[in-house]
């Protein structure tokens, strides 16, 4: 979740992370996606997710904004009760699936190394699930959460993956030693970043990590985007588009090259699913902040 959430509201955390474990996955998806789009406010900024909204469609009238973002709070809550339910996932048991596609249509095989690159579109949590399924190590790069009581269950579910992962801070040198292995690496690219490389994206200039640039170029591996959509409560599907290849090329030219390329493809993939975008962080510096 997006924000410091207040100590007293983890009475209520643990009382419906016990509801969605004891639902069945589609019951538990409903449930969260209930109580996200009646009570965000105790738990994520939606106000910054309609600022987002208005910032990308500037035209776009205010009870369509509305709506996007009650979807996108309800995608937030099933999410959640997606993350209780990994397990289900990983094996596809108890009415819960996780399937693939990719741009050729061919059977993803998940061979790396291969930097892999997504939003926080759908149920993103779940995706490492995938290179379980396939025996691909990957090392997966995160953001600790500010509230102790969430981060604590996000890294019980996380273990359940088959995933390695790294806070953001400390990525660096385990990114450079699965890639040594022939391993692969995953993180998530649509939150701002302080430094970086300035691409277009959505329709404004924005600052996109350079990290995925710059181990593609160093290993002369494919920067693979992804999505992760909820086809229906319960099934899962993780979309990998066309690679995006170094082809042995260095510079700084080339690192806006690969990173300009991302961003456009993490835009297709948040203009497809957008009322799946979860964007509680202002994404672009400078944007008024005033609540809606």
């Amino acid at each position: 979740m997006a924000k410091k959430i207040p100590k007293y509201i983890n009475p209520l955390i643990s009382f419906l992370h016990f509801a969605v474990r004891n639902l069945p996955t589609k019951k538990a998806s409903a449930l969260m996606a209930f109580v996200l789009t009646k009570g965000s406010n105790i738990f994520v900024k939606s106000h910054n997710m309609r600022t987002n909204i208005r910032y990308i469609f500037p035209n776009m009238e205010e009870t369509k904004v509305e709506e996007i973002a009650q979807q996108m709070l309800a995608n937030f809550g099933r999410h959640i009760a997606e993350i209780a339910h990994i397990s289900d996932f990983r094996y596809d048991q108890k009415g819960a699936r996780i399937d693939t596609v990719t741009a050729n249509g061919l059977a993803f095989d998940g061979k790396g190394p291969a930097i892999y690159v997504g939003a926080h579109v759908g149920s993103w949590e779940l995706s490492a699930l995938i290179f379980d399924k396939q025996k691909q190590p990957v090392t997966v790069i995160y953001t600790e959460n500010k509230s102790p009581i969430i981060e604590n269950l996000l890294q019980k579910y996380r273990n359940q993956t088959g995933a390695k992962y790294v806070e953001k801070q400390k990525a660096l040198k385990p990114c450079f030693k699965a890639l040594d292995r022939g391993e692969s690496v995953a993180l998530l690219v649509d939150q701002r970043v302080r430094t970086g490389i300035d691409v277009e994206f959505l329709g404004h200039n924005a600052t996109f990590t350079r990290l995925p640039a710059r181990l593609a170029i160093n290993y002369d591996c494919p920067i693979i985007p992804f999505e992760v959509i909820r086809v229906e409560p319960g099934h899962l599907r993780v979309s990998f588009q066309a690679p995006i290849m170094p082809l042995g090329r260095k510079g700084k030219k080339v690192e806006f090259e690969l990173t300009q390329k991302l961003a456009t493809a993490v835009e297709q993939a948040i203009t497809r699913n957008i009322e799946m975008w979860f964007c509680s962080k202002l994404r672009w510096k400078g944007v008024d902040r005033k609540k809606s």
